[in-house]
């Protein structure tokens, strides 16, 4: 089980659920073809192959986003991520999710 803090980590920030989603489909589409050795178990080991995209590659394509989204160092997008996953829940939810206005 992750810790509370990694978990915050993890979330692609100002994405929200839907752009993590978007994010983990395009990657898994991508890398973890059947007979595909390009994430292999012995590559991403102690992770399992999931496990390894949804902890390792999908938080850090949405910090090379970012990055990429506002200019900044790869530091400072590591502290965007942190500050904006409430943010990101609320503008980008699940596509077919609805959140309703204080």
């Amino acid at each position: 089980m992750i810790q509370y803090n990694t978990f915050i980590e993890i979330q692609p920030s100002y994405y929200g659920l839907k752009g993590h989603n978007i994010i983990a489909d395009t990657l898994r589409q991508m890398y973890l073809k059947p007979n595909s050795n390009i994430i292999t178990k012995e590559s991403c080991s102690p992770l399992s192959q999931i496990d390894y995209l949804f902890e390792v590659l999908v938080p850090e394509t949405a910090v090379c986003l970012i990055m990429n989204d506002i200019q900044c160092t790869y530091k400072e997008a590591k502290k965007v991520i942190v500050q904006s996953v409430e943010y990101g829940n609320r503008i980008n939810p699940e596509a077919d999710e609805i959140i309703e206005s204080d």
